[in-house]
């Protein structure tokens, strides 16, 4: 009995990877709403909260503004591939922020500690709840770390002044703030060490 073995080779799935997101905005600004796919050949069409296709809103992004009171309310946005198949994202809000109590940043997931050795790659990563929050960084001596302005601290790889105390702070876009806990990055070598 010979048995054939057959190689297929699936396109690239429709699917989307990062949904447009909530912003708040006040009169006359202007914002973007973004959505991120993956697929073949995609194409975009955006829908305003009465259903209704909006006209040339055929991108990824969404670009309104001036904004005006008719602006506000619920946006989607539909992504099709060349099969045909298609996909539609969320809701998204844009609200008047004159008429919002935002709530303050908050983290939900706190950094952990890690223990790592001179050479190996390592990471920390916080995320936290809040309107259009920026991260940033900071060292055990309270100095901001520049480029660390995401949820994740990268080391790649970790250097010998590395080890030692970490934290993260958020901004939202109306001033509220919020830090992590402090966290260690140990050096494994220096605690085994320790134990011997």
């Amino acid at each position: 009995i010979h048995s054939l073995l057959f190689t297929i080779t699936m396109p690239n799935l429709l699917r989307i990877i990062s949904q447009p997101k909530c912003q708040y905005a006040s009169m006359g600004a202007k914002v973007e709403l973004m959505v991120e796919a993956a697929g073949m050949d995609l194409t975009f069409q955006w829908y305003n909260q009465g259903g209704l296709a909006m006209p040339g809103a055929n991108t990824h992004i969404l670009a309104l503004g001036p904004l005006k009171k008719e602006h506000f309310g619920f946006y989607r946005v539909r992504v099709r591939d060349s099969f045909g198949s298609y996909l539609l994202s969320d809701w998204a809000e844009l609200a008047d922020v004159s008429y919002v109590s935002p709530p303050c940043p908050m983290f939900v997931i706190e950094p952990k500690a890690v223990t790592a050795r001179v050479g190996e790659c390592e990471y920390l990563f916080s995320h936290a709840t809040g309107v259009n929050l920026q991260y940033q960084w900071y060292n055990e001596k309270g100095v901001l770390i520049p480029g660390a302005s995401n949820k994740y601290l990268l080391f790649t790889p970790i250097k010998e002044n590395d080890f030692g105390f970490y934290r993260c702070a958020v901004l939202d876009m109306f001033g509220g703030e919020a830090f992590s806990n402090w966290i260690q990055v140990l050096d494994e070598g220096a605690v085994m060490s320790d134990i011997c």
